[in-house]
């Protein structure tokens, strides 16, 4: 029966959509994004990166044991709700929620802890013995410090502070 209402309710705004010209775009404001938020971790749902960009609204979710096709599309449904329950056009808006794909970055200890024991790629904002890319195997990081195995087999420390970015090697 719920979801009959659910369906009934996602007609009628598809039809009031296609027979109003959109409005201005919704501005970024922090009680959009604690909505959305809020109605992230509903799904136990992590967002990653949140930005507004001109009419384009783009989310990146994870969540521990990945992320679907179905999970972006229950996502990027709720954050519409959301926007019309708030008396926003969520029809103005050109809305993209995405995963953060196979080579994803890595920002914080519980990535660090997630995908440890992977390939990274780790890019330093300042050259250290005359590379600025290094590659390897992510033994452990924090929200301070990441530790990687090189290929040579010898450790490399780095504070966190001195990283451009982190990312997974994709494993095809």
């Amino acid at each position: 029966m719920a979801k009959q209402q659910r369906s009934e309710r996602s007609d009628e705004r598809k039809k009031s959509r296609r027979n109003k010209k959109p409005g201005p775009p919704p501005e970024p404001t922090p009680e959009i994004e604690e909505a959305i938020r809020r109605d992230a971790n509903l799904g136990a749902l992590d967002i990653v990166s949140y930005s507004f960009r001109g009419r384009r609204l783009e989310l990146t979710v994870d969540r521990e044991d990945g992320i679907s096709v179905e999970d972006c599309t229950w996502l990027s449904r709720a954050i519409q709700e959301t926007l019309e329950t708030m008396g926003l056009d969520a029809g103005a808006l050109d809305l993209v929620v995405a995963s953060p794909g196979l080579d994803r970055l890595l920002r914080h200890g519980r990535d660090f802890t997630r995908f440890a024991g992977k390939q990274v790629t780790v890019a330093l904002s300042e050259k250290r013995d005359g590379r600025r890319r290094y590659r390897g195997k992510l033994l452990e990081g924090s929200d301070e410090r990441v530790k990687i195995l090189l290929a040579n087999d010898s450790e490399m420390e780095i504070a966190l502070g001195d990283v451009d970015e982190v990312r997974l090697v994709p494993e095809i």
